[in-house]
């Protein structure tokens, strides 16, 4: 109980800035879908989708070899060390990729990505990515080292002032992306150079070299990860260049305004995936932790089904902080949001693939995935309009999940009663497509309410469990 507990409380401190960051890109929803046209936020998502893309790209899934082998590094090298040459690698290779597309694809690549012309976008989008590789991996090494405390306080202050530059580049001109993305790049850049002076133990070792003897390993699983990680945020920038291509920055803007329901997913998503990760690679091979390992796939799925009932009961309320220009949004809202809910699920189910190296079969999987979201969209938007490429968000989430959970519990057993698992699933699923499908409140509070009591009687046992710990958990704060 005692292990229980404390995995309770590191859950909680990990998801300090992630609920900090929520609350704050809903208040930023909430002004920006009134200052901004949906064609203009639409260009500035874009932007943002295309660093998130770019990342991983340069990133060469060192970020994932990174997490691997933290507590595992070559030669028993420091963990500074493991940083610094691996950050170096991205960042090298960041520079070389911007130098070349500069060069030879800079109007053309602005003006894909974009729908805009101009060489500066094209700097400002290289100088994005290299900010951000440079975050991933200082918060990664904050993670790994469970240093709550200073990975709280970098989150929030990247997003405190990425919220804060864009509202900057709409105070200048609201009716162009073109200097609320100047002002997010100047600002990010400016606050990386601090992050890196701030956190220069983490990444800046006593000895430097560049040998990289014994990485073998760590370059295998990386390289093999790289096309499963950026498939998986290749999904999302792909999304919107087909709308963007089909019907214009416009639809990008309302189809990325029903991100603020999944910034909810990523908070509680995020919090525990930081902890999560870090106690896998590190308990996995303890068989005292075993059984706690599978309790916490069923507190996830009931906990999930719970989360979007009361979202898809609550919608219309939720729906009053958006712009009117974007509130079409809330017609396909629950698909978009059926792909997070489920990756958040399989952070239970799949681990078994990245315990034994099995990074091809991740890569496999989120390349059909992307495949699937695609050729929906591809399908869809003409005749359906912006919802056709929220069914290929969940269309492809759910192929991702069934691939995932398979394979992963292949080669580590997470899910205690593999029935229970598929009606909680099926649940999701359900209440996602009915969401969807009825446009009144009345028949999908109903539905939200059924599913609920069908699932607290298939998961009595995990309540019970949930209403222990959260009761010791309690008394244990008050003492």
């Amino acid at each position: 109980m005692e292990d229980k507990r404390r995995a309770v409380k590191d859950i909680l401190h990990f998801s300090v800035s992630t609920w900090v960051n929520f609350v704050l890109g809903f208040l930023s929803t909430f002004i920006l879908t009134r200052v901004f046209m949906p064609d203009v936020l639409g260009t500035i998502n874009l932007f943002y989708s295309t660093i998130t893309a770019f990342l991983y790209v340069v990133c060469l899934g060192l970020n994932s070899g990174f997490v691997r082998f933290f507590n595992e590094t070559p030669n028993n090298e420091p963990t500074s060390l493991f940083l610094f040459k691996l950050l170096s690698i991205s960042i090298i290779f960041a520079i070389l990729l911007g130098v070349i597309s500069f060069a030879f694809f800079a109007d053309n690549l602005v003006e894909f990505f974009l729908d805009r012309r101009g060489r500066a976008l094209l700097i400002c989008i290289f100088l994005g990515v290299i900010d951000q590789v440079i975050f991933r991996f200082l918060n990664l090494s904050l993670r790994m080292r469970m240093d709550i405390r200073k990975f709280n306080i970098q989150a929030i202050l990247i997003n405190i002032v990425t919220r804060l530059s864009v509202l900057l580049g709409a105070i200048i001109d609201s009716s162009s992306a073109e200097w609320a993305i100047y002002m997010n790049t100047l600002s990010m850049t400016i606050l990386v150079v601090y992050c890196l002076f701030w956190q220069r133990r983490e990444w800046l070792p006593p000895k430097i070299n560049f040998s990289y003897s014994g990485y073998r390993t760590v370059f295998l699983f990386s390289v093999f990860s790289v096309l499963g990680s950026l498939a998986v945020h290749i999904n999302t920038l792909a999304s919107q260049i087909v709308l963007k291509n089909y019907l214009g920055t416009y639809a990008v803007g309302i189809f990325t305004s029903a991100a603020i329901f999944s910034s909810v997913l990523a908070a509680l998503q995020g919090g525990f995936s930081n902890y999560w990760s870090a106690y896998m690679y590190a308990n996995y091979k303890d068989k005292t932790k075993f059984d706690w390992i599978q309790e916490v796939h069923d507190i996830i799925t009931y906990a999930c089904i719970i989360i979007i009932a009361m979202f898809f009961s609550f919608r219309s309320v939720i729906y009053l902080f958006i712009g009117k220009d974007f509130r079409a949004s809330k017609e396909f809202f629950s698909l978009i949001l059926l792909y997070p809910l489920l990756m958040f699920v399989t952070e239970t189910t799949q681990y078994g693939l990245s315990i034994k190296n099995k990074a091809h079969l991740i890569t496999l999987i989120s390349i059909i995935a992307f495949g699937v979201n695609i050729i929906t969209g591809i399908i869809l938007v003409p005749s359906v309009g912006i919802a056709g490429m929220a069914w290929g968000n969940a269309i492809s989430g759910i192929t991702a999940y069934v691939l995932l959970t398979i394979l992963g519990q292949r080669y580590f057993s997470s899910i205690p009663n593999i029935t229970r698992s598929i009606l909680g699933i099926c649940i999701i699923v359900g209440l996602s497509l009915s969401a969807y499908f009825f446009k009144s409140d009345v028949p999908i509070i109903s539905s939200s309410i059924i599913a609920v009591a069908i699932a607290s009687f298939i998961y009595k046992n995990t309540v019970k469990k949930i209403i222990t710990i959260g009761s010791q958990f309690i008394k244990r704060i008050r003492i």
